[in-house]
């Protein structure tokens, strides 16, 4: 992975962000990634956020990241795990 490939995948559960995010590919993958998430496991799945392989993130991603959150959050009634430690 180069630092300027972005990929937000969905994987067992987890929807991985890694590279750089910029709003571009945020956009482009983050409803597939939902979608994959959703048809593999059902609509009352909690989906999980692993930034762990990110290098950077676009500023102008982060305000629509959070409003994905909050309305996932409503949607299920909790909280949307965060996996965001990066060794």
């Amino acid at each position: 992975m180069t630092l300027s490939t972005c990929e937000i995948t969905y994987n067992k559960e987890q929807i991985t962000f890694s590279g750089v995010i910029t709003s571009f590919k945020f956009y482009e993958q983050i409803f597939k990634a939902l979608a994959s998430h959703y048809q593999e496991n059902g609509k009352d799945a909690v989906p999980t956020f692993s930034f762990i392989n990110v290098v950077k993130f676009d500023p102008k991603v982060i305000p629509n990241l959070v409003g994905i959150g909050i309305i996932l959050k409503h949607y299920h009634q909790k909280r949307i795990p965060l996996n965001i430690v990066n060794s």
